[in-house]
């Protein structure tokens, strides 16, 4: 005979948070010539902020409708990069800026 789980109520009666989620990310870049750009970015995880339980205890006693997890709290992070990469190389590994004068 195998062990079988019995529960004390229905199953609707265990009804969970709804969990509402908006993460948000804005990223602008600007161009100083021809190979430096510098880049800001700005993220937010979370906005609705909303605290819902994740996860619940639904076995009978005294943890019933516990949370074992909680979404996470409104987050953000705001941040800067800089990039400067070097001219590509022409044919043959001559730079593409190099001019070659006409020959008279």
């Amino acid at each position: 005979m195998a062990n079988t789980t019995v529960y004390a109520d229905a199953y609707v009666d265990n009804k969970q948070d709804n969990i509402s989620v908006l993460d948000i990310r804005v990223e602008k870049t600007v161009n100083f010539g021809r190979p430096p750009k510098c880049g800001s970015s700005s993220t937010g995880s979370n906005m609705l902020n909303s605290y819902a339980a994740e996860t619940l205890t639904v076995s009978t006693g005294n943890l019933y409708l516990q949370p074992t997890a909680i979404l996470g709290p409104r987050t953000g992070r705001i941040g800067v990069r800089f990039i400067c990469r070097p001219p590509p190389l022409a044919p043959f590994g001559e730079p593409a800026l190099r001019r070659r004068l006409p020959s008279s």
